[in-house]
């Protein structure tokens, strides 16, 4: 009877010890999955900054030639002004895992299209003769609120990524103390499973 109780102990140390390199492998599974969420919502990020910094640089570049007429500023223009659809678009792809954050890249392009308008008329104007000063204030100001606008925008997908981050950041800590506590709890246990395994062992071959 001894020997029997002994070798139910040692099976069920042994499926104990498997169950904890279970739960050991599946612990990491999610801490990855989480890492590439958060790594995810860290690109998101980037992308919109990287929106908001291209956006800024253009209107800066029309503004000034708008202003001065220098070729320079019309050249800077010129070769920026392809990155920002491809910005977006790039922003579009990485946010299509979720319908709010697709609904503000979607007003967000809606709104870079009509102020890269704005800025393709302000140049075409400039190009033709110097434009008075009515209409170059006025063209400053449907740009400055296009990119309130568009500033807005930006703001809120930033704040709606802030609050992903810090969800996602406190379910990984979460799941990670959950799986601690049962890789603990589950080692523990065949360990103590072992020692019983072992002292009835030690009186079965006492006995002997």
């Amino acid at each position: 009877m001894t020997a029997r109780k002994a070798q139910v102990a040692f099976v069920s140390a042994i499926l104990l010890l498997l169950l904890s390199g279970v739960a050991a492998l599946l612990a990491f599974m999610n801490l990855r999955r989480g890492e590439k969420l958060v790594g995810h919502t860290h690109a998101v990020k980037d992308s919109i900054s990287e929106v908001e910094s291209l956006g800024a640089r253009l209107s800066r570049s029309m503004l000034a030639y708008v202003l001065s007429g220098d070729e320079r500023f019309l050249g800077e223009y010129q070769t920026n002004l392809p990155s920002l659809p491809e910005a977006l678009d790039g922003l579009q792809k990485k946010t299509a895992d979720n319908p709010l954050q697709r609904t503000n890249v979607s007003r967000l392009t809606e709104m870079s299209g009509e102020r890269m308008e704005l800025w393709k008329s302000a140049i075409e104007l400039r190009k033709s003769g110097t434009p008075g000063r009515a209409e170059q204030e006025a063209y400053a100001s449907r740009s400055l609120a296009l990119g309130t606008r568009i500033a807005e925008i930006t703001r809120a997908m930033k704040d709606e990524e802030e609050e992903l981050l810090g969800e996602r950041r406190q379910s990984a800590d979460r799941l990670f103390r959950l799986t601690l506590a049962i890789i603990v709890g589950v080692f523990g246990a065949a360990l103590v499973l072992f020692c019983i395994h072992y002292r009835l062992l030690r009186g079965e071959l006492a006995r002997r």
